[in-house]
């Protein structure tokens, strides 16, 4: 059995490539490189991420151009626990948190942000009726984000 932050490295993993396909992603460590994070940053955005003409266009001014972005849209720097100088260092819990913030602010929000519901009950009834048209096992319910997902059955 994998340990939870290993299951959270594997479904952030995954959803990483779903966003970047081509086999550029082996593992989540990969986006520590600024150019395949830039990559990740404009599909969330819809921005390119643009280096000032003096840089020199190494891992960390792509970094850095990234990491303005998403201080432009909207996800305050402190949210994601490390400035683009630390990122590539960082250990697998700030990644993890990292990647984390990204999905909440600039997909899930953005996906089941608008009205009353919260979006956490909106996504929760997306996964149920997914289950419920994928034709998924009675035995899998989903009920909230954390025991139902524990085995892994609700997502095959």
């Amino acid at each position: 059995k994998m340990s939870s932050s290993a299951q959270q490295a594997h479904a952030f993993t995954e959803w990483v490539r779903f966003l970047l396909p081509g086999g550029t992603v082996r593992n989540l460590e990969d986006i520590k490189d600024g150019k395949l994070f830039s990559q990740l940053v404009r599909k969330l955005t819809g921005y390119d991420v643009k280096l000032p003409p003096s840089s020199d266009g190494s891992s960390l001014a792509f970094l850095r151009a990234s990491f303005t972005i998403i201080e432009d849209q909207g996800l305050p720097l402190s949210a994601i626990v490390c400035t683009y100088q630390e990122f590539g260092q960082c250990d697998q819990e700030t990644l993890l948190s990292l990647v984390w913030e990204l999905a909440r602010h600039f997909y899930i929000a953005r996906q089941f942000g608008d009205g009353d519901m919260h979006w956490k009950t909106k996504l929760l009834s997306w996964c149920q009726e997914c289950c419920d048209h994928a034709g998924a096992s009675p035995d899998v319910a989903i009920t909230d984000f954390h025991k139902s997902f524990q085995t892994g059955a609700a997502l095959r």
